[in-house]
């Protein structure tokens, strides 16, 4: 594989990615959302105050509270079909513009029906047929994932669970329990998680973020986890991190997220280098792109201008991506050439244009 000088953004931009980790919820345009502040009667004086109310600043506290906070706020849109298909199809939009190959794209039944009284299959259906028509023009793959809040009953997730195993067919690979971490426990929700896996649904789970390590392990053995989402916190016990090594259970990393919600200090703190030197099967996506203010395209930049990350590192872990997908076996085969010819382009181009 050709190694170059450190690539740019504007190089960044260009070169193929793959995101396991991304929330609908957290993915929505500044702008959209100012405009439909206004639309919907929201008590918004600027879009500075807007964007204060729903991205992370470096001027707000960098903790649990502040992150999650937005998410509280962002509920007040959620208030008519048109608006969930229109930031279904923006988010895809934008993955396509920071070059996306494959995408699994995850959101919360719950919330996006908190301002109104749609049933859960009805979202879910409008936000599987929206990602149907976006992608149908490009060479995207998109599957989706259902969140399940461990902070809400688990008669919600329940039903939740039920309405939404009938889009199986429809590209609806799994189930990620999230939310606070910190102050709910992941013990009521086994049962059901489960029983999602014995009908053949993929399972990840927030686990190891504002959580200890043994929240990974509960996470691999109760659950039966296929990923864990961020884990970081995994380097903190190493008998856990043993266990998902050996077992290769792939971590969803998401740098810019893990600082801004107080678990990592700073870029150069952060324990992504120690967790691919342990041998862990480590990925990096974005979580939230628009609370972060982010693309994936800056998360690589991090890795490779700030964390001396290679770029052939860089392709080990998109390939790292392909392999802990949601996809088939032969899917996954045909994803890793499509990505493995393009990203060898991209190279090439990006060496020619260094010389």
């Amino acid at each position: 594989m050709i190694e170059m000088n450190k690539p740019g953004l504007d190089s960044l931009l260009l070169m193929p990615k793959i995101d396991l980790h991304r929330h609908l919820e957290g993915s929505i345009r500044i702008n959209t959302l100012y405009q439909l502040a206004k639309e919907i009667g929201l008590d918004i004086t600027s879009k500075s105050d807007l964007s204060s109310k729903v991205q992370i600043h470096p001027s707000q506290p960098y903790n649990l509270e502040n992150f999650l906070s937005k998410f509280a706020f962002l509920r007040k849109f959620y208030q008519s079909k048109e608006i969930i298909q229109r930031i279904s199809q923006e988010c895809i939009q934008d993955a396509i513009q920071d070059n996306l190959k494959y995408l699994e794209l995850r959101f919360s039944p719950s919330a996006l029906t908190s301002s109104n009284h749609f049933k859960f299959e009805d979202v879910i259906s409008w936000i599987i047929e929206v990602i149907s028509e976006e992608v149908s023009n490009s060479d995207l793959i998109v599957r989706t994932i259902v969140s399940i809040n461990r902070h809400e009953p688990v008669g919600k997730a329940e039903l939740i669970f039920r309405e939404a195993s009938q889009f199986k067919s429809q590209g609806l690979m799994g189930f990620d329990l999230s939310g606070d971490e910190a102050n709910f426990q992941a013990d009521p929700f086994v049962n059901l998680f489960q029983k999602a896996k014995k009908e053949n649904f993929y399972i990840t789970i927030h686990a190891g973020e504002w959580g200890p390590a043994s929240n990974v392990l509960q996470a691999i053995e109760q659950f039966g986890a296929d990923r864990i989402g961020h884990g970081i916190r995994v380097m903190e016990d190493m008998h856990v991190l043993e266990i998902a090594r050996k077992l290769e259970i792939p971590f969803e990393v998401c740098i810019t997220s893990n600082i801004q919600s107080g678990i990592a200090d700073i870029v150069s703190k952060h324990p992504i280098k120690k967790m691919i030197s342990s041998e862990l099967k480590v990925t990096v996506n974005t979580d939230d792109p628009a609370i972060s203010n982010i693309r994936l395209t800056d998360e690589f930049a991090y890795l490779n201008n700030k964390l001396g990350i290679s770029i052939p590192q860089i392709f080990l872990i998109s390939k790292n991506a392909i392999e802990a997908s949601f996809l088939s076996s032969l899917e996954k085969q045909r994803l890793y050439e499509h990505y493995s010819s393009a990203f060898s382009l991209w190279q090439k181009k990006m060496y020619s244009s260094d010389r």
